[in-house]
């Protein structure tokens, strides 16, 4: 090919003519370069911003509904605000001629009896004061204490969604009323007097807090976190059933701990939302704002305990600056206590508890129920006898009988018999389930479909025919709300107490001398505590004192 002069020179000048608009045009190619970084920035900040909007209105929504009345009544109407009190201290011999530090040494505090102790006023501290120390809680109670409902309402804190009242805000609301109708002479007087307390008062603690203070900066082995205030923080509520730690999906250190967590929540929330969560929860975690609030230790066998330890301990130790509360039971959680968890108790409830709770549940069931008036005060009064040493749980379904008038039965069985009817569908699926409930308590809890399909036969219909298709009643319950569905296609009932319930009336059809074979079983013993009301006890009393000590 020959050189073109014309067309070497016609290239020339249209490369000139661009560079030089492109020169006159700097300026203006500038800002538009400027102007879409800032716009591509902006598109960022609003997806990221969504996508935590997106996952908070999805976890808000989880929480919410994290109770037995979850499908009807929003937490938050009902709540009665947790009270915790702390693990137990190291004894100390009293120095000779000393007094006890505390009075509060006196009370027998057995928490797997919480009722020992629930009269008395003991020294307790708010939910919201759990970051204000170690990063690893294990939050403890008996079944039925409210520890899921704690998780619940800890999520719902550090969202914003709940605001609990301090106890200065309750001495100021007192003191206004108190005083209210009182002359400003009057109420300078009052001020004054309380400030001469309250400075003398403080003179006492100051000298009470250097005294501890020296203690323990003696005993100190190291510097104690800053704490970390809950609310905005970023919640990540699962139970440990729901995570997959199988050891094809989750070798030791092979994968990130948070994995699990984070699949957990994806199969929780919504298809749209789920594809965000492990952008939300990795960068909380990094960052060291995430809140892993997780369920279900207490209902573990102990051996799916000790599956369990080696993921605890790999996610202490990939993010110890996270805060994690875990929930699990008033007795046997030693190794919660070798993996750094600071041992945390629910308060039993008192009649105060029980009263709020009838107050505010009253005024749920009203507007809920959208016609009629709220509860009598006869019905209030009744419901109000015979709380104390019962469980939240057992308060709850006592109440929720009480306002629906649906119970078929007295006391507790009654309780507990009309939630179950209530919320089953298919009436009848009812007999079946104290045969699924009792092979839940042998095999650990869970239901897997196979064995459901064995445990299904009408003892009392003709020829053993099964009464119910497994699938069916499995998939029906947990439409339902009785149930729950986790990997490897397992199902759990909605409570352990439910399953207990169930599984006593197992018993009771059995019989006093077949239950009697069940008195050395852990998993029974909820069971055999509902049995008893309709059951012979002495051969499960007599197998149960001739087991070893």
């Amino acid at each position: 090919m020959s050189f073109q002069p014309l067309s070497f020179a016609l290239g020339t000048l249209v490369v000139a003519a661009l560079v030089f608009a492109a020169w006159k045009a700097r300026a203006r190619l500038i800002r538009l370069r400027a102007s879409t970084e800032s716009q591509l920035e902006g598109t960022r900040r609003f997806i990221g911003r969504s996508a935590d909007a997106r996952y908070a209105r999805e976890v808000t929504r989880l929480a919410q509904a994290y109770h037995l009345a979850g499908a009807s009544i929003r937490l938050t109407d009902i709540l009665v605000e947790p009270e915790l009190l702390p693990g137990p201290q190291p004894v100390m011999a009293p120095e000779s001629g000393t007094t006890a530090a505390s009075v509060f040494e006196v009370i027998p505090l057995f928490h797997d009896l919480p009722a020992s102790y629930a009269p008395y006023n003991v020294e307790t501290f708010p939910l919201s004061d759990l970051g204000a120390g170690d990063r690893q809680i294990a939050l403890l109670g008996v079944s039925g204490a409210g520890k899921s409902t704690a998780l619940a309402a800890l999520a719902l804190l550090a969202l914003g969604e709940l605001r609990l009242e301090t106890l200065e805000a309750l001495s100021e609301q007192a003191i206004f009323e108190e005083e209210q109708y009182l002359s400003d002479s009057e109420r300078a007087e009052r001020v004054r007097e309380r400030e001469r307390i309250q400075t003398r008062a403080l003179d006492k603690l100051h000298d009470v807090h250097q005294q501890e203070r020296a203690r323990a900066n003696a005993a100190a082995q190291h510097d104690r976190l800053p704490p970390v205030p809950i609310p905005g923080l970023v919640p990540v509520l699962v139970h440990l059933r729901d995570l997959d730690l199988s050891p094809g999906k989750y070798g030791k250190g092979s994968v990130d701990p948070a994995e699990p967590l984070v699949e957990a929540m994806q199969r929780q929330v919504g298809p749209v939302t789920g594809q965000v969560v492990g952008s939300v929860v990795y960068s909380a975690l990094e960052a060291g704002r995430a809140l892993l609030l997780i369920d279900g230790y207490d209902e573990l066998t102990p051996g799916e305990r000790d599956s369990v330890f080696h993921f605890l301990r790999s996610l202490v130790q990939t993010y110890p600056s996270s805060l994690i509360v875990i929930a699990g039971p008033a007795t046997g959680y030693a190794p919660l206590e070798t993996l750094g968890f600071t041992p945390t108790f629910l308060r039993p409830w008192d009649d105060d508890n029980a009263e709020t709770l009838i107050r505010r549940w009253s005024a749920a069931w009203h507007e809920l129920s959208k016609h009629g008036a709220p509860a009598d005060d006869q019905t209030l009064r009744r419901l109000a006898i015979d709380n104390r040493g019962r469980t939240p749980l057992d308060v709850t379904l006592k109440i929720w009988a009480g306002l629906a008038g649906d119970a078929q039965r007295p006391g507790r069985p009654g309780w507990y018999d009309a939630f179950v009817t209530r919320r089953l569908s298919s009436a009848p699926h009812r007999e079946a389930l104290p045969w699924l409930a009792a092979y839940a308590l042998d095999s650990g809890g869970t239901l897997a479909l196979e064995g459901a399909a064995g445990s299904l036969v009408d003892e009392t219909g003709p020829n053993g025919k099964k009464s119910v298709q497994a699938s069916d009643l499995l998939e029906g319950l947990v439409k339902d709300g009785l149930a729950q569905r986790h990997p490897g296609d397992r199902f759990s009932f909605a409570h352990a107490q439910i399953a207990a319930f169930l599984g006593g009336e197992a018993l009771i059809a059995r019989g006093a001398e077949a239950a009697a074979a069940y008195a050395l079983e852990p998993a029974w013993f909820d069971a055999l505590g509902f049995a008893a009301a309709q059951l012979n006890m002495v051969p499960v009393v007599y197998r149960y004192l001739s087991g070893p000590p």
